[in-house]
């Protein structure tokens, strides 16, 4: 997932785009995805009624272009929501003339008709005229979530810096794979969970997070609580 690009993405107007636009999952409002050879993936999908993904059943089949071009678009869903913690989110495939609309969240996808837009080219206008309508709660993004600000970021890293060096190299630190949270490819931002108690802090609280970690099957955040003014693990 680490390395996984679209090749393009839309932003907010105001948005401050990094040199790598399609990598910056700080801003990024949608992705659009493409076939190259203009076929629509999802055509037979629909139109086989259930029997299309069949050959997939024995395990020494291929998988189809159509069936990579559905997986690489599920999989760029998943790391947009991931690492923007979204609700939801939505983008646009592009196959020839045609054009479909798609929604994701984490039971699955909702993909639209297909829209052929030499004949009429209005419904894709008239997608991102509404789409521009949505405020942030209604693109998906969660109203708990931010983006940190300079000193937030700064606080997180010199939190698990100094942790790590009061550890030492010798010993191993509480929570593997620490400095993980730090991978500048991923944003920090600040979770507001005051509304939200955690059982082992006893109230709630804001926090900065990165990266997440994954070890032995458990993931979770390691955070910079602001109120508190030290780490904890989420």
């Amino acid at each position: 997932m680490g390395g996984l690009r679209p090749l393009l993405a839309c932003y907010s107007k105001d948005a401050e785009i990094s040199n790598h636009p399609v990598e910056d999952w700080k801003n990024v409002e949608m992705l659009v995805h493409f076939s190259d050879h203009g076929r629509d993936p999802w055509q037979n999908f629909f139109d086989s009624e259930g029997a299309y993904n069949q050959h997939l059943e024995d395990p020494h089949s291929q998988y189809t272009v159509e069936d990579n071009h559905r997986r690489y678009a599920a999989a760029y869903a998943k790391v947009q929501m991931v690492r923007q913690h979204r609700n939801f989110v939505y983008s646009i495939g592009l196959y020839g003339r045609y054009v479909r609309f798609y929604r994701w969240d984490h039971s699955g996808v909702a993909v639209s008709e297909r829209i052929d837009c030499k004949v009429d080219g209005s419904a894709f206008a008239a997608f991102f005229q509404r789409f521009n309508s949505l405020n942030r709660k209604w693109r998906g993004w969660d109203e708990d979530v931010g983006v940190a600000t300079e000193r937030e970021c700064n606080l997180l890293k010199d939190g698990i810096l100094d942790y790590l060096a009061a550890v030492g190299e010798e010993e191993k630190p509480m929570i593997p794979l620490l400095h993980e949270t730090l991978d500048v490819r991923w944003p920090v931002w600040t979770v507001d969970l005051r509304d939200r108690p955690y059982p082992a802090i006893g109230r709630g609280c804001r926090i900065v997070i990165g990266r997440h970690i994954w070890h032995e099957n458990a993931t979770g955040y390691v955070a910079w609580d602001l109120e508190r003014g030290r780490l904890v693990f989420y």
